[in-house]
Formats: structure tokens, sequence, C-alpha cells
């Protein structure tokens, strides 16, 4: 291989590094910008926890949203120390912006215990 075939080689191949590494930077971008997106998505449509007379009218809620009632009821779990609060989150996915079993026991707990009446009240502590 001659001098000017190895300067050839050598300039395709840092051109392609630096292609690449544009691509992974776009790619990274649009990844993120994709998980924003979801992130302000609602994901719950419903009258609230288990159907409780508790609850207000049906809400969507972002996953965001989710997240602020789910740390707000682990934190009065925490001061309280209501266990039942505290491991119906630990144990049923933590604080991951979703509504289920571990949400709606923590939220009627904490309607009995009366540090909030209602999912609606929950969600004006929070937001």
């Amino acid at each position: 291989m001659n001098a000017q075939q190895k300067k050839i080689v050598k300039i395709v191949g840092i051109s392609t590094g630096v292609l690449l590494l544009i691509g992974g930077i776009v790619a990274l971008i649009i990844y993120k910008q994709r998980q924003k997106e979801l992130a302000d998505e609602p994901t719950f449509t419903g009258t609230g926890a288990t159907g409780n007379s508790h609850t207000s009218a049906p809400q969507s809620y972002t996953p965001t949203e989710i997240e602020r009632m789910q740390t707000w009821l682990m934190q009065v779990g925490l001061t309280y120390g209501n266990d039942t609060i505290v491991n119906a989150i630990r144990t049923t996915g933590g604080i991951d912006g979703k509504i289920g079993n571990g949400f709606n026991t923590a939220l009627n707990e904490a309607i009995k215990q009366g540090y909030v009446k209602s999912l609606s009240d929950l969600y004006s502590k929070t937001n």
C-alpha cells in the first residue's frame, strides 16, 4: 500500500467514525425525547382507588403525577411509621408511575388514617 492509499483509508476510517458518533448522539437524543413524550401521556383513567366512595370523578394522570402521589404516600408512611403504606408501595413496584394494587392499598390506608380524604385530595396535595 502506498502513501496515497494509506491516506485515503485513514480519511475513510475517520469519516466513518465521526458519522457513527453523530448517529449515536442523534439516536440518543431521539430516544430521550420519546421517553419524555411517553412520560407525559396519561396512563390511568378511572374512578380512582378500587372504586371507593372516597374517590372523585374519572381523571387521567401522567406517570410523573402518579410518581409524585406515590412519593407523597411513601413519605407520609415513613413519617407516621405506617408499615401498611410503606410495604404496599415497596413490594409492588415502588415509585414507578403506575396505579396498581400497591398504590390502591396505600391510598386506602392513607384515607383510613385521615392523611388524605380522597384520590383527588392526594392529587391536589402533590401537583
